[in-house]
């Protein structure tokens, strides 16, 4: 990137020298994850004004823990420690992000239930084309850059990945749109944890997608080139930039002018206290109603 448009502190990594590990933050260093910076990419305000007003994380969504508990049990599936039923897997995810079961306002049972069906489609229909030497190994971390003296890094878990391909499993209530793969940073961001930790650059990425509303699961391929991956690492240095100064800017449009499906209380934890969101707000941003489209 040219240093005359390259953000200041972008991949000033000049802190690693006095640091004894080059793949791990410490605790004073500030860590964004991959999945933050997509959700931020639609729009910033759903993480940082919470994050201003120190309000407390809210529980996820249920079509977020659905995600959550299919992309366990395919972990487990393909792991060689044994298996987590359902429910131990709703606790683990819950666990980590500070939350508990009484948290959760939607039946569990019948979520765990079309995740076992997401597993058994998955098994039928893809793990026949999985890569054998296919290496799932956990959280990685790779340092972007330094912000006002302080290093911020990004933090993610490819699901699947070699030499020469890294995979991700998607669910999604409907079959992706058109083009969207060529839209999502998430495998470009991979790529760049991989390459930071392993010293290998994977050239294809696989987006591997569970249509609920369809029981199927679809493949979307990509070309991981340089030119997306740099994309990607720059924006999430500025959304972890952003959380860091909270600083934002608001985008609760879809297309004409409509609300975009994520500006909603459904999905916005932010929704009642932003200026976009809820309210007396609405009239002003919104003079014809609309329904934007996942």
């Amino acid at each position: 990137m040219d240093s005359r448009i390259k953000p200041d502190g972008y991949l000033d990594l000049s802190f690693l020298t006095n640091r004894k590990s080059l793949i791990e933050p410490t605790k004073k260093d500030f860590v964004v994850r991959a999945s933050t910076v997509t959700d931020m990419l639609m729009c910033q305000g759903r993480k940082v004004i919470p994050l201003i007003l120190n309000q407390p994380d809210t529980p996820p969504t249920e079509s977020m823990l659905f995600g959550s508990v299919t992309h366990g049990l395919i972990e487990d599936e393909q792991a060689t420690w044994d298996a987590r039923t359902g429910t131990q897997i709703v606790e683990d995810v819950l666990r980590e992000d500070g939350f508990v079961v009484p948290d959760i306002p939607y039946p569990l049972d019948i979520l765990i239930r079309e995740a076992e069906g997401a597993l058994d489609a998955w098994k039928r229909q893809v793990q026949p084309r999985v890569p054998s030497n296919g290496v799932a190994e956990g959280r990685m971390h790779r340092p972007l850059g330094v912000v006002d003296g302080r290093p911020l890094w990004l933090r993610g878990t490819p699901d699947s990945y070699t030499d020469d391909i890294i995979i991700d499993w998607k669910t999604s209530g409907k079959k992706w749109q058109k083009g969207r793969e060529d839209k999502a940073i998430q495998l470009p961001l991979y790529r760049s944890l991989v390459e930071w930790n392993h010293e290998t650059m994977p050239g294809r990425g696989l987006y591997v997608v569970y249509a609920r509303d369809k029981f199927t699961w679809e493949e979307r391929p990509i070309e991981l080139t340089q030119q997306k991956v740099d994309a990607a690492m720059l924006h999430a240095f500025t959304m972890g930039r952003s959380l860091m100064k909270q600083e934002y800017t608001l985008s609760p449009f879809g297309e004409f002018r409509a609300r975009a499906w994520y500006c909603s209380a459904m999905w916005c934890s932010s929704w009642d206290v932003c200026p976009a969101g809820g309210g007396e707000h609405e009239a002003v941003l919104l003079p014809s109603p609309g329904v934007g489209s996942v």
